[in-house]
């Protein structure tokens, strides 16, 4: 959905909303040749990795906004699953997979998260 606004030059901020969704907010500057990113709130510039904020042309603005309660680390993803005495197999294979970069699960999980999950599954964590 795009929504079309008018801004005077300078420095302005940003803010998206969605209903399950984090907000996002972010200042952008406007001059007369264009609009710049200058810092997004927990997230990034020129990033369409949410949160973050793209300008794709000289007075577009794209917002990607982070689903609430997205999965983010391992501790998160761990939670996601009903907590480490809930880890099942699949939860396992799942978490290797990422590791091998096969599926995205939010996070770039280490070496580690894949041990510990197993560990869990085990119920020696």
């Amino acid at each position: 959905m795009a929504t079309d606004i008018e801004l005077s030059t300078g420095q302005h901020t940003v803010k998206w909303s969605k209903t399950g969704y984090d907000d996002l907010i972010a200042t952008i500057n406007v001059t007369d040749t264009g609009v710049s990113c200058v810092s997004v709130q927990n997230g990034a510039c020129y990033s369409s990795t949410p949160p973050g904020v793209l300008i794709p042309s000289s007075f577009t603005v794209v917002g990607y906004l982070k689903a609430s309660g997205a999965v983010t680390d391992f501790d998160s993803w761990v939670a996601s699953k009903g907590g480490k005495d809930s880890i099942e197999y699949a939860d396992v294979l799942e978490i290797g997979d990422a590791y091998l970069g096969f599926v995205d699960i939010g996070f770039t999980p280490n070496y580690t998260n894949v041990l510990t999950a197993g560990d869990y599954y085990l119920g020696l964590g």
